[in-house]
């Protein structure tokens, strides 16, 4: 009898499309390890944070807390939530590729050096003042000879702008139009 039902666990199953209960059992062991390692961390980092939320945090938690909702319906019919866990993965991908990605970097890139001499600036500077502006470009600029944020870096920019901390803030500080 036992060597029949090991038979059966590797064969396919027609009740189950062709699946073997071997792969069914898989996919409920991946369900059930996501509920048991991710959920924790997911839920306790949705439910117990405090203060603002920084927008690539929340996004990412909110991502993680859907998929232990997924893994618990997974475990009771895992060959029915597959497809599904598949569409959520993709389209939060292609969300975050092609969606909140740019949109962030919008509010907080200001410009890009290259190491090949070319700099671009993002348009929205021209909401600011004078003085912002041209730290954004000698940000910019002292990054064609330290391409990093290393304390080197920010003495080359400190050369050219003493004040750059203040102007630095009134970056992150002032309200831009929404258009």
């Amino acid at each position: 009898m036992p060597a029949n039902a090991l038979v059966r666990f590797f064969s396919p199953d027609p009740r189950h499309e062709g699946v073997r209960p071997v792969q069914a059992w898989g996919l409920r062991l991946f369900f059930l390890l996501m509920l048991v390692f991710v959920a924790p961390t997911a839920w306790r980092g949705l439910l117990l944070h405090e203060g603002p939320w920084d927008p690539v945090r929340a996004v990412a938690v909110a991502a993680w807390a859907t998929y232990p909702a997924l893994a618990l319906f997974g475990l009771l019919r895992p060959l029915r939530w597959l497809p599904l866990m598949y569409f959520t993965i993709g389209y939060k991908s292609i969300w975050l590729a092609f969606v909140a990605w740019p949109l962030w970097q919008a509010g907080t890139l200001w410009g890009t050096a290259h190491q090949d001499g070319s700099i671009r600036l993002n348009w929205r500077l021209v909401h600011f003042r004078l003085p912002v502006i041209d730290y954004v470009v000698a940000h910019e600029l002292s990054h064609l000879r330290v391409m990093d944020h290393s304390p080197r870096f920010w003495d080359t920019v400190r050369s050219v702008v003493p004040d750059y901390a203040q102007l630095r803030g009134q970056l992150k500080d002032e309200a831009l139009p929404p258009w």
